[in-house]
């Protein structure tokens, strides 16, 4: 048959390739929404047979999502995504009678899943089997506390003001979102868990805050951590590295040594690196304290309508901050797509420098590409280092220079919405309806820059005293990239 668009076509090939068939024949199951027929089948089947093997595969590319407060990685073999909520995107979705997603509470804690192996096999085949004994306290990238798996169980009850119980809800920050510029990016939120509490403030806590930050550029992604505060005594509050289904036929490395396959590992460590059973290296800085653990571990798996118990052995490491931790913090930095031999260079000598990692400021530099990267939460903060001297509004920044060029890219994560703190179902029509707003965000840069071409989004550019002062138009949480230039006659 005829086809539009060739490009579109096999980009649906290749993902029809590496699917399950038993997923895409599940389209014909009736479910919550209208899914599919058999001519739907026909046609899908018919489009793969047609083309063969012409399969266009996902290009190297930084994705950011702000109505999902989610961003996305691609380099190489290896696929990394990261998710937060805000006052307008919620933190997570369970039923109340089907055993679904009951404990998914910490989803949007800044999980941050990688999965680096053949796309064929899924995330099942990298061993992230959330159906298998996975414990959800436990999730990548996300700050946490070690909940005891029947604490991080949440069965929806409804309160007064939480009418269909404690999910679909919002932060008060609106602080959570990315930066996209090509290949590189980044992710940044505050942390604020204002749902709640529940009566013990042990899954819903209202003490509970941090700042989190992750930077992606090439195969590294760069993660920082600050300001991790809350004021439960009873559990270790953590930032979770991986969390893996145990593989015999796999190894986990830490140093460069086997940890092996005793199942009744425990160790405390300091600092050091490990490369994961697919081969994904986390090197963790500045001595921080990390848990490694291997063996049976307790968890809930669903079955049907219902949970059953779990002991399931598994490989995971995570960052402990201790209990009721105080403006705790951590820095770690993940390697795709890079041998053991390649990381040993990164251990030894970073490659990149934190400029700032505090509630007001996380920025590094990244040396090798000339990039310099901010999230900026607090407005009109005089930065110390690199090119941004301050910015009139929360945002998340990155500058490129090369010689007499640049590119400075914004993204200002605050959607301008109109908020509703209780649940996202009760939300009246003119707050679910409502258009982001947009807002003009004022960024001044050292040095005397100017346009090096058109931006719909850009205002005014200024230059006054060494200094260039950047009018900006933010809005949808998008960014907005303005490439620079100095001008020879002012040299």
């Amino acid at each position: 048959g005829f086809v539009d668009d060739m490009a579109f076509a096999e980009r649906f090939n290749y993902l029809y390739h590496i699917s399950d068939p038993t997923e895409i024949t599940s389209i014909l199951t009736p479910a919550l929404t209208y899914s599919g027929t058999f001519g739907t089948l026909d046609l899908m089947v018919n489009l793969h047979n047609s083309l063969g093997e012409r399969y266009n595969k996902p290009k190297d590319l930084n994705i950011s999502m702000p109505y999902s407060s989610l961003s996305v990685h691609r380099k190489g073999d290896a696929y990394a995504t990261v998710k937060g909520y805000n006052k307008y995107i919620w933190d997570f979705e369970a039923g109340s009678s089907n055993a679904e997603n009951n404990m998914g509470r910490y989803l949007s804690f800044g999980a941050l899943i990688v999965a680096q192996n053949n796309p064929e096999k899924g995330f099942i085949g990298a061993g992230i089997d959330v159906g298998k004994g996975f414990h959800w306290a436990y999730l990548p990238g996300a700050t946490t506390k070690a909940l005891p798996v029947e604490k991080v169980f949440h069965d929806n009850e409804g309160t007064e003001k939480y009418i269909e119980g404690y999910h679909r809800s919002f932060a008060e920050t609106t602080f959570a979102g990315g930066l996209s510029e090509g290949e590189s990016g980044m992710y940044a939120m505050e942390l604020r868990d204002d749902v709640g509490p529940d009566p013990d403030k042990s899954l819903f806590d209202d003490s509970f805050r941090a700042r989190k930050s992750y930077f992606f550029i090439g195969n590294e992604i760069i993660c920082l951590g600050s300001d991790i505060t809350n004021a439960d005594p009873r559990y270790n509050t953590i930032t979770t590295l991986f969390q893996y289904t145990y593989d015999d036929a796999k190894s986990t490395f830490y140093n460069s040594k086997s940890i092996g396959k005793s199942q009744v590992l425990k160790n405390e460590i300091k600092g050091g690196y490990f490369t994961d059973q697919n081969g994904i290296q986390y090197i963790i800085r500045d001595n921080g304290d990390v848990v490694l653990e291997q063996g049976p571990q307790k968890s809930l798996k669903r079955v049907k309508k219902d949970y059953v118990s779990t002991n399931e052995p598994h490989t995971k490491a995570y960052l402990n901050h201790g209990k009721s931790p105080k403006n705790a913090s951590y820095e770690y930095q993940l390697l795709l797509n890079t041998s053991q031999a390649e990381a040993s260079k990164f251990v030894s000598t970073k490659s990149y420098e934190v400029w700032e990692k505090n509630n007001d400021l996380h920025s590094i530099y990244h040396p090798e590409t000339g990039t310099e990267a901010y999230a900026i939460f607090t407005a009109n903060k005089i930065l110390n280092k690199g090119h941004i001297i301050k910015a009139d509004t929360p945002i998340m920044a990155m500058f490129k220079k090369h010689n007499e060029n640049a590119m400075l890219t914004v993204a200002n994560p605050d959607l301008k919405l109109k908020a509703f703190n209780h649940n996202m179902s009760r939300m009246p029509d003119e707050i679910t309806h409502g258009a982001s707003e947009g807002s003009v965000v004022n960024v001044s840069i050292k040095g005397e820059w100017f346009a090096a071409g058109s931006s719909d989004s850009v205002m005014s550019i200024h230059q006054d005293n060494g200094q260039t002062m950047i009018q900006v138009f933010c809005k949808d949480g998008l960014s907005v990239s303005i490439s620079l230039q100095k001008r020879a006659d002012l040299e």
